[in-house]
């Protein structure tokens, strides 16, 4: 009888452990994990053409957001670029998933406004809205 009381406060014991520690390792990786998502609604973004270096020094002269459109392997993708708050220097914001029906949408020349789903440290994720008019607003 006596075993048993001891064996029950152990079992219960190591039930309460197990659970802190699940409960620390999900803080964990909450905090440092690396699927931190975030999404976010781009400026207007300009969509060029690839090898279009006049516009696409016309869009960095005006300071704008730019995007190309990428095809491959049947997976239809957008690539960002944006300036630097401090500079004039461009840095790619990320390559984005899109589906065929909003890649069909975009057409070169026009501004839209994305929004987005993506992995902070990878830089990549997916499309989830294009507009041509701010949504914000």
């Amino acid at each position: 009888m006596v075993s048993d009381l001891n064996d029950k406060k152990i079992v219960r014991t190591w039930i309460i452990v197990l659970v802190l520690i699940a409960i620390f390792g999900l803080i964990l990786f909450t905090v440092f994990g690396t699927g931190k998502m975030s999404e976010s609604i781009t400026g207007n973004v300009k969509i060029v053409e690839k090898e279009d270096i006049t516009t696409i020094e016309d869009a960095k002269k005006s300071r704008n957001s730019y995007a190309y459109k990428l095809d491959k392997d049947g997976l239809f993708y957008i690539e960002m670029f944006k300036t630097k708050m401090d500079s004039d220097e461009y840095i790619s914001e990320g390559t984005f998933e899109i589906s065929k029906e909003n890649y069909d949408k975009l057409n070169k020349g026009e501004y839209y406004y994305f929004k987005l789903i993506m992995n902070e440290k990878t830089k990549e994720g997916k499309v989830k809205e294009v507009y041509n008019e701010n949504p914000v607003q």
